[in-house]
């Protein structure tokens, strides 16, 4: 059973991901769609709304009925977008990759919601629709060779949009408030009457900020690229901080029993985490204390720190309190936010940032081309994002539609 720390934001219909799947793949991008695929049998896919929704009762089956057709639509064209992104260039390879993400985005809206959520009802209710985003960028010099890169992604960004009554709306705000966050695997050892057991189980990583506290924000490329795990060692080779820290989190689990009943469960969890300043030190030590966290600090020594939480509970109690928030990249590799504050979850960081450089890239061609023709370091920096983009946002959209972490490697 996998005990999940009380986060302090909880979605709608109390979704999360629960489960593991831990796969050995040739072709892990290949294996991420063709488990998209399944979504493309009906029946599957009515089951599995009706397993999350609580609107999916007979009265709905219409609806439901409806809903697993249009999440059909969604993956295949979500799939011939990635496709034909891989035959391009980075002239247009951005705007293929963001109508992408739009598909899938709408597939995660679909099985999240009622039928009020479809396309033919928006369409008879004449309703406002549009990205939900607003670009935002300035104007660039005609030469950028020697512009540092930090430069060019703090000034191209996008503003969630919001109605004349303030309230978001779109395929942004939708899909935002659709999603669940995403998970990260944490190796448990369990002790059980002096057996043990070598078990992984899943941990939501960083926290959906309530979309009112964001909706006035200016989100830049380089706020939400630095909370990356997979562009960490990119911005450490050129020596930008990033939000992140390499930690090395483990569990412990010890079961007693009396008369064959269980009477007690210890849990321990420890966090190594490395090469951390002081000043990053004191950000994520005061941010534990503000949320009222029981992890201690057990060993303080220049560039590292161990935290260490034991917790001692019943079988049927709810586990209450504050996790640190986690990220993890392509190979598994597990980080710890520096700063919570200025983190953004990763399904909806990859979201926009593709939304900033697709709409940059179609509606700002001559910008775009001489971003991407004059800078080195910002032609390779996007290469390599659009990389892990294609990658892991059809992964992430995955965990989110089965409700599973899927970990899929070579």
């Amino acid at each position: 059973k996998c005990l999940w720390f009380t986060r302090h934001r909880k979605n709608k219909f109390m979704r999360k991901i629960t489960g593991i799947n831990d796969i050995s793949s040739q072709d892990p991008i290949k294996q991420v769609w063709k488990y998209l695929r399944s979504f493309h049998d009906e029946s599957t896919t009515i089951n599995r709304i009706r397993r999350v929704n609580p609107f999916s009762d007979s009265k709905n089956n219409k609806n439901i009925k409806k809903q697993a057709e249009q999440i059909s639509y969604c993956i295949y064209q979500a799939e011939e977008y990635y496709e034909s992104a891989k035959h391009v260039t980075l002239a247009t390879k951005p705007l293929l990759l963001y109508y992408g993400s739009i598909a899938l985005s709408q597939a995660v809206i679909l099985f999240a919601n009622d039928g009020t959520s479809s396309f033919d009802s928006l369409r008879k209710n004449n309703k406002k629709w549009g990205h939900g985003l607003n670009s935002k960028f300035k104007n660039f010099p005609r030469n950028v060779k020697d512009m540092p890169l930090t430069d060019i992604l703090s000034t191209i960004g996008a503003e969630i949009r919001r109605d004349e009554m303030g309230e978001t709306f779109g395929q942004f705000g939708a899909f935002y408030k659709s999603i669940i966050p995403s998970a990260i695997i944490i190796p448990l050892k369990e002790v059980a009457k002096s057996i043990t057991f070598d078990r992984k189980i899943p941990q939501n990583t960083i926290d959906l900020t309530p979309i009112e506290k964001i909706r006035n924000e200016l989100l830049t490329c380089l706020n939400l690229s630095l909370n990356l795990p997979d562009l960490f060692n990119h911005f450490h080779d050129i020596k930008v901080r990033p939000n992140l820290c390499q930690t090395r989190p483990s569990m412990e689990r010890h079961i007693y029993y009396e008369d064959s009943k269980v009477s007690k469960i210890t849990d321990k969890h420890n966090f190594i985490i490395d090469a951390i300043s002081n000043a990053e030190k004191k950000i994520f030590l005061d941010h534990l204390t503000l949320k009222e966290s029981d992890f201690k600090t057990k060993l303080n020594i220049p560039n590292h720190l161990i935290l260490t939480h034991t917790l001692n509970y019943m079988p049927n109690d709810k586990i209450k309190g504050y996790y640190p928030d986690l990220a993890d990249n392509i190979s598994g590799d597990i980080f710890i936010v520096v700063n919570p504050e200025k983190a953004f979850e990763e399904t909806a960081t990859l979201y926009m940032l593709q939304y900033c450089l697709g709409t940059l890239c179609r509606y700002s061609p001559d910008i775009w081309m001489r971003l991407i023709s004059g800078s080195v370091v910002f032609r390779e920096f996007i290469d390599s994002l659009l990389q892990i983009i294609e990658r892991k946002f059809p992964n992430l959209i995955l965990d989110q539609l089965t409700e599973i972490k899927h970990h899929i490697h070579l």
